[in-house]
């Protein structure tokens, strides 16, 4: 699919500035919105500004936005005596859509000296709603979803030259290490999207900033890693149906948080003369299936399987292993269905940990099975959308040795129910 766009002839007035993929900043540029599956809730987006940046995305709950999804494509823009112009090509291979004709569409122009946003189908200030109100795009005829299959394989190497004391067995001042792994990315059916992983690499992912926290909460990290990022906004869970809670000061409940999976081993490690820990949990493998089974339900499901690490030690000249991380399995599905043009809908999720422990003593420092199951859902109050009441409701199960549970401040032997609602103003 190629789109192609010409600027106004206000020569020099324009605004191109060059900036890293997805990083906004003020200047023109020309999108193009797309609905393929016509359900007028999801979809993509693809913008280029006058320097020739991309932009991508995904869109759900009808106006929300992902950033973090990227696909390959290639957009183009061209500055000369008539103004600017630009030109997109996106490859069906892109997106998840039926085989049917009509799709939504919508066009928005940026014109960064009038500070001014332009719309095929614009939404009024007070009002909400972006994907359902695209118009029809007509005449796709013959087009059939892609069954291009993306594999990637991987080798690293590393070599590390660091201080080292004396005498330590395990660091003599250089130490290599290389690696091998390959992602796949590739569609299933005419609506869902196959991502899979083994031993990935995610040296090329932003660093997280240094933290000291003294508190007995673990720090937060915004999920940055390709494999967890893609598709993220399918396991959202507890706000969707109203477009904006924000007068409501409503956090988005977490239940599956995916930076657990790999973080640093979380065992103590023993006193000794010399250690050499795993700074972090190899993910051996890793599947997430995500899209639509039809245009009314959407579908997610993720598993993870972390290794079992070990830290080396040395006491007294004698070598030994410790436990300080177990063979871990994560797992979530998701699922949410809608009814009567978005008036109500209904969801369902559940995710679980659980751990194989090998020592003993790590049954106490670690849960070793957490399961959670939860419905959420909502339902407008009025045909036109402008009240909604939206609520989810949680039950949790954390197994482990009375040590573990007692000491444990985030969960609780035993069952957990909780439940929230709320009522707001949709805007419509």
């Amino acid at each position: 699919m190629a789109v192609h766009f010409a600027h106004d002839l206000w020569i020099g007035l324009w605004i191109a500035r060059l900036t890293r993929r997805d990083v906004s900043i003020p200047a023109d540029r020309f999108g193009v919105y797309i609905d393929p599956c016509r359900d007028r809730r999801s979809g993509y987006y693809f913008l280029v500004n006058a320097a020739g940046t991309l932009f991508d995305g995904a869109l759900y709950n009808d106006g929300w936005e992902d950033e973090s999804w990227d696909a390959v494509w290639d957009g183009k823009a061209r500055r000369d005596s008539q103004g600017w112009t630009c030109e997109m090509r996106i490859p069906y291979s892109q997106l998840r859509f039926t085989n049917g004709e009509r799709w939504g569409i919508n066009f928005r122009r940026v014109i960064q000296r009038r500070t001014e946003e332009d719309f095929i189908v614009f939404t009024p200030k007070k009002e909400s709603g972006f994907v359902s109100r695209f118009p029809d795009l007509v005449g796709m005829s013959g087009i059939r979803p892609s069954r291009a299959i993306e594999l990637i394989p991987y080798t690293t190497s590393k070599g590390e030259f660091l201080r080292h004391a004396a005498g330590d067995p395990f660091n003599d001042g250089s130490r290599y290490h290389g690696d091998v792994g390959a992602d796949l990315r590739m569609g299933v059916g005419s609506k869902l999207t196959l991502n899979a992983t083994v031993n990935p690499d995610f040296g090329q992912v932003e660093v997280d900033p240094a933290v000291v926290n003294l508190s007995d909460v673990e720090s937060f990290f915004q999920e940055k890693r390709p494999f967890f990022v893609e598709n993220a906004q399918v396991f959202h869970f507890g706000n969707e149906g109203a477009d904006n809670y924000w007068g409501f000061n409503w956090p988005e409940p977490t239940f599956f948080y995916t930076r657990r999976v790999g973080r640093g081993p979380q065992g103590r490690v023993p006193s000794a003369d010399f250690k050499d820990v795993p700074g972090g949990t190899t993910i051996l493998g890793a599947a997430k299936l995500t899209g639509k089974i039809t245009p009314t339900w959407n579908f997610g499901t993720l598993h993870a399987m972390t290794a079992r690490e070990n830290a080396d030690l040395d006491i007294g000249g004698l070598q030994s292993e410790h436990e300080i991380e177990p063979l871990t399995y994560y797992g979530v599905a998701r699922t949410q269905k809608e009814f009567k043009n978005r008036q109500q809908g209904l969801g369902f999720m559940t995710n679980a940990a659980i751990r194989a422990f090998d020592d003993p003593s790590l049954k106490d420092q670690l849960n070793s099975k957490s399961i959670m199951a939860g419905l959420d859902g909502w339902t407008f109050l009025d045909k036109k959308q402008v009240w909604v009441i939206s609520g989810y409701s949680v039950l949790s199960h954390v197994a482990g040795t009375t040590t573990r549970v007692s000491v444990d401040s985030h969960g609780a032997e035993g069952n957990d129910l909780s439940s929230e609602a709320t009522i707001s103003d949709d805007g419509r």
